[in-house]
Parts: C-alpha cells; sequence; structure tokens
C-alpha cells in the first residue's frame, strides 16, 4: 500500500527540516529516489544551501506527487534497457 499524498507531505516537511538543519535524510520514508537525493543535496550543502537546492527539492516533490519522477524513470530504465540490450546482441 502506497502512502497517501498528506502522508508523503509530512514526510517531505519533515525530512526537508532534518534538510535544513544538515542532519541526514531517512529513507523508507515514501519519498522517492528522486526526492530522497535532492533532500540528500540539501543537507550537504548546509550551512551555505543555495535557493536552487532548495527550489529542486520542491520540483522533485513535486514530480513524485504528479507521477512525472516515476515516468520519467521508466523512460530512462527502457532506453537504458534498450541500449543493453543493443550491446549484447552486437
Amino acid at each position: 500500500m502506497y502512502p497517501e499524498d498528506e502522508q508523503l507531505r509530512a514526510a517531505f516537511d519533515g525530512e526537508f527540516a532534518r534538510a535544513l538543519a544538515g542532519q541526514g535524510i531517512r529513507n523508507h520514508r515514501g519519498l522517492d529516489y528522486e526526492t530522497f537525493r535532492a533532500l540528500a543535496r540539501v543537507a550537504g550543502a548546509y550551512p551555505d544551501i543555495a535557493p536552487a537546492l532548495i527550489e529542486a527539492a520542491h520540483a522533485a516533490f513535486a514530480g513524485q506527487l504528479d507521477g512525472s519522477n516515476a515516468e520519467n524513470h521508466s523512460l530512462r530504465f527502457a532506453d537504458g534497457e534498450a541500449e543493453r540490450i543493443a550491446t549484447e546482441t552486437a
């Protein structure tokens, strides 16, 4: 069972606060890889967090909610799989 948007927002808000404080981001909170990675970049930049990193974290989370992160991941996977198959059969 997948978390509801409200649960995801609570998880993001908590991890975003941790990131802004320079603390490590916890996985297994329902956040996808793109969102987790964006939050980790925010935490890694502490204490001089560029506004662009904050914007990227919010954009990544928006992509999780609207499904575009998963769609992009599927497309990248399909492209990589097609390339791997072409290389193996060449």
